[in-house]
């Protein structure tokens, strides 16, 4: 890991979830290299890669291997988000309490013990407790507890990203996914959250229920059917009251044997029906004219669609640029020379 200290402050950010493995290097404030894999944390847990070391030094090698690429000098800054601090991955670190900011994070930053001569450590994850919010200072007044880990750092660059629209009111932000978060933001933290399995109950259905033949073999790769997305949105929201969400949802298999849905359509029909469930919910605990979306490129258009069907206003916000304004936000409160840092100045190669 030694190596020459090039020219700025270089540090070290990683996003490192269940499936992929991101990291970038700054210089200060902007990305110079970035290195992006499918090794995400579930793969150290089989038994064939740990079965001469623990998971922990895997984890270590792995990022050795990675890291070595650049030639980082003693001590660099490596802050690492997601999943790699559950406790599947390198280091289980506890949750932080909402109302939470890049503050809040770095107080829950847990050191990891290295052999990599790397400051190394892992950014915990955020906790929401209706019991511990204010009934004014939070959207949801239903008691509950929710988690994410990960998401708060995409989350925390966004309210950097967008301070200005905090003007003496919360902003909403919506991050799609295996488990889509919806979270209320007041002055720059994360008041409150609800999550939504909608990703992992999407492909538990193509893959392990009587649909799966219905919605193809591929459903991932099929094109969103645009007017069976918001037909349904409109069904939905016309039955909301008598027709549960498993009626709605054999509804699918029904039309399929009877009407000749085609996979594209029963695909777009099961995304609406999933969607619609955040959106009427969401709805209903608080009403806001419009939200931020921090998404990939395939969920933009399904959530557009909803947001334009139910009235809301959607501004879509780069994902890797939201994180990358997370990390930068949470390096700015670690011991590091990075107080004149803008991080809506965030630059890629």
């Amino acid at each position: 890991m030694k190596g020459e200290q090039n020219v700025g402050n270089l540090w070290v950010g990683i996003d490192w979830g269940s499936t992929h493995f991101r990291a970038y290097l700054f210089s200060d404030e902007r990305v110079v290299k970035t290195i992006s894999t499918n090794d995400g944390i579930l793969g150290f847990g089989e038994s064939d890669k740990s079965e001469h070391s623990s998971k922990s030094k895997l984890f270590e090698i792995f990022l050795a291997e990675q890291l070595g690429k650049w030639s980082l000098a003693s001590q660099t800054l490596v802050l690492m988000a997601g999943m790699v601090g559950s406790k599947n991955g390198w280091l289980e670190c506890d949750y932080i309490s909402c109302p939470c900011g890049a503050d809040e994070l770095k107080s829950g930053l847990q050191l990891v013990s290295n052999t990599l001569n790397l400051r190394l450590y892992i950014v915990a994850g955020v906790m929401f407790d209706s019991t511990l919010i204010a009934k004014e200072d939070c959207y949801d007044r239903q008691a509950q507890v929710d988690v994410m880990r990960g998401e708060e750092l995409q989350i925390i660059g966004a309210a950097a990203d967008i301070k200005g629209d905090f003007d003496g009111h919360s902003v909403n932000i919506c991050l799609p996914g295996t488990h889509s978060k919806w979270a209320q933001l007041n002055r720059g933290k994360i008041q409150c959250f609800n999550t939504y399995m909608t990703g992992e109950l999407f492909a538990l259905l193509g893959q392990h229920s009587s649909l799966k033949g219905v919605l193809g073999a591929d459903s991932d790769d099929i094109q969103l059917d645009e007017q069976m997305f918001v037909q349904t949105l409109a069904q939905v929201s016309a039955s909301a009251s008598n027709q549960a969400l498993s009626q709605q949802l054999f509804s699918i298999r029904a039309l399929a044997m009877t009407k000749g849905l085609t996979p594209m359509a029963a695909n777009s029909r099961l995304s609406a029906l999933l969607i619609a469930q955040e959106f009427a919910q969401q709805l209903a605990i608080g009403a806001f004219s419009h939200f931020y979306l921090v998404a990939s490129k395939q969920l933009i258009r399904p959530y557009q669609l909803a947001a334009d069907f139910y009235g809301v206003e959607c501004r879509v916000l780069n994902s890797q640029k939201v994180t990358c304004n997370g990390l930068i936000q949470l390096a700015k409160t670690v011991d590091f020379e990075m107080n004149n840092i803008d991080a809506a100045g965030v630059a890629h190669e």
